[in-house]
């Protein structure tokens, strides 16, 4: 067992072009794989420092806990990633193959129906890590939509600045529910406006004024 692993640390870099030698008639399976990888980097390297300062800026656990929650979220936010990208690649590949289509251009709905599949048992459960995932998303796609039905003729190009009207509603809406509907919110954003907004009210001396919140 140990000249088996000492052997393939060695080699590791000769067995895996190998590996890819042998699977190069499959590149969607490759792509996959790869997936999981790029999944896996991207969502730790998203999830880790967000989670760092989120819980040690706001959490109130023993240190070892804050390293436990730090650790749980950045392993859910990278595996759920991971799976996606595996997944979404696979059924893609697996409707163009079922439509006839050649080549690496899928049409629309073979993105718009994989995504919506895999994306509803990956990022489907109301859990922190999700919810934050998908309002990213949403906030995107949504000034992505508009965009597009711009283009496309749907909607007229404004002759107007829009991005001060979009901003002034984005934090209009914001700290409007964030003061008299808290309850609704996501709760990161519920600890931040807090900080901002809640906190900045309270004090007992130079102390917790200045050097520290609270």
């Amino acid at each position: 067992m140990i000249t088996t692993l000492t052997y393939v640390m060695q080699n590791w870099e000769s067995l895996g072009n190998e590996f890819l030698r042998i699977f190069q008639k499959y590149p969607y399976f490759l792509a996959a794989i790869k997936g999981i990888r790029n999944g896996i980097v991207y969502g730790t390297r998203v999830r880790l420092p967000h989670a760092l300062v989120m819980v040690f800026l706001f959490g109130d656990q023993p240190f070892l806990e804050k390293i436990t929650t730090i650790l749980r979220l950045t392993r859910m936010h990278a595996i759920s990633l991971a799976k996606f990208t595996c997944c979404f690649r696979l059924l893609k590949e697996l409707l163009m193959r079922l439509d006839g289509v050649e080549g690496d251009i899928p049409r629309e709905w073979h993105s718009l129906i994989a995504a919506g599949i895999v994306g509803y048992f990956v990022f489907g459960e109301n859990n922190q890590v999700n919810s934050q995932i998908n309002m990213y998303l949403l906030s995107r796609i949504t000034i992505g939509i508009v965009k597009l039905l711009v283009q496309k003729g749907a909607l007229p190009m404004p002759n107007f600045p829009v991005y001060p009207l979009y901003a002034a509603f984005c934090w209009a809406a914001s700290l409007w529910l964030f003061e008299h509907y808290p309850e609704v919110l996501q709760g990161s954003l519920v600890q931040s406006m807090t900080y901002l907004h809640k906190d900045i009210n309270h004090w007992t001396d130079f102390r917790s004024f200045m050097v520290k919140n609270k």
